[in-house]
């Protein structure tokens, strides 16, 4: 094969991996991988092989979709090499079936094959994520009511978390919900609170993460903010580039910031809940960001355009105004997509209970 290599853009190239060493990959995670290449560089890639089940095609049947959310959700793998073991045993246990009893070896073995593959299903319906599997199951049917589930989801989740999350305490703009991520089985483990349209205009990132056993030390955190304030200064990739250009584009901001010396962080006070907090803080250009270790949460910023010090938090007891932030993203995207489309009514209703 002869490509070009992703990252540089250079002709020629070595391959790295033979069809044996992709074969033991293929029994060992259940994936085929295409071979990997090294450039004159010294650049690394692969090459991805599809297989039946994920073509275009298969995608427009509900049932397929369906179960490709469930098998997501699953916490066991059944891999190649699981399942010859599992016929060698299903085999083994035909054969001692119709010795003893005179029952036909076959049905006994795919029996066998069968429980093994339900006992793998069922582990989709743990309890910590089976309203996740849920919401996802609805928005192969009714996005509208999916987006409604989650935004609920959510709610409930910032109700039952070990304290509120912190965001500005004036802002006359839109605002809407970012990132959040789940621990089991504590639940909401951090939420961000975004200020403004992210990347455009002046915007601001409030993340709350709370202080839970197995998390990531402080050090961890300011490395991840670190990286999405570099992330942040790069923007995306130009809309003239095609595909395979951003890919380049993105692979070099992506080591640029790989052979970036590491920062220095400066000492920054600020004011949480009328009380000056002492933390660190990162500028890179028109954007910044900032850490502050709390006894109970570590709180992070990333913002572009806003200056540092008319910065002050407060928790955030009201999800609403962010919930109303996010209908108006959702309407604003369609419109820009489909400028014929109205508004739809369903997605203005807050989430109801029960």
């Amino acid at each position: 094969m002869d490509a070009p290599c992703p990252v540089c853009g250079s002709e020629g190239q070595t391959a790295t991996s033979g069809r044996w060493a992709r074969l033991r990959g293929r029994l060992t995670h259940g994936r085929f991988s295409g071979p990997r290449f090294r450039c004159v560089n010294g650049h690394q890639w692969a090459f991805g092989t599809a297989g039946l089940l994920t073509v275009r095609y298969f995608q427009s049947f509900w049932p397929y979709r369906a179960l490709q959310i469930v098998l997501r959700h699953r916490t066991i793998e059944l891999v190649p090499l699981l399942w010859i073991a599992g016929t060698a045993v299903g085999v083994g246990l035909g054969v001692l079936a119709q010795v003893t009893v005179a029952w036909p070896w076959f049905p006994v073995a795919v029996g066998w094959l069968v429980v093994m593959w339900l006992a793998v299903l069922t582990t989709a319906l743990r309890t910590s994520g089976r309203e996740r599997l849920w919401t996802e199951l609805v928005q192969t049917v009714s996005p509208t009511r999916a987006e409604q589930l989650e935004t609920k989801r959510l709610v409930k989740a910032v109700e039952a978390a070990p304290g509120p999350p912190y965001g500005l305490a004036q802002w006359d703009g839109l605002r809407s919900p970012g990132g959040h991520g789940w621990a089991s089985p504590v639940g909401l483990q951090r939420i961000e609170l975004i200020y403004g349209e992210p990347p455009d205009g002046p915007y601001l990132r409030v993340d709350t993460q709370w202080k839970l056993p197995g998390l990531p030390a402080v050090e961890l955190v300011k490395a991840d903010v670190t990286r999405g304030l570099w992330h942040d200064s790069f923007g995306p990739p130009p809309e003239s580039l095609s595909p395979d250009e951003a890919a380049r584009w993105a692979a070099r901001r992506y080591e640029e910031f790989e052979r970036r010396p590491i920062p220095v962080w400066d000492h920054f006070q600020l004011s949480i809940d009328d009380t000056m907090r002492d933390g660190q803080m990162l500028v890179d250009g028109n954007n910044w960001a900032a850490v502050v270790d709390l006894p109970d949460t570590v709180v992070t910023l990333r913002a572009c355009g806003l200056p540092a010090g008319d910065i002050a938090l407060t928790p955030v007891e009201d999800l609403t105004p962010f919930i109303e932030g996010t209908t108006e993203l959702r309407n604003r995207s369609r419109r820009r997509h489909h400028p014929d489309a109205s508004p739809d009514p369903q997605q203005d209703r807050p989430p109801q209970e029960g």
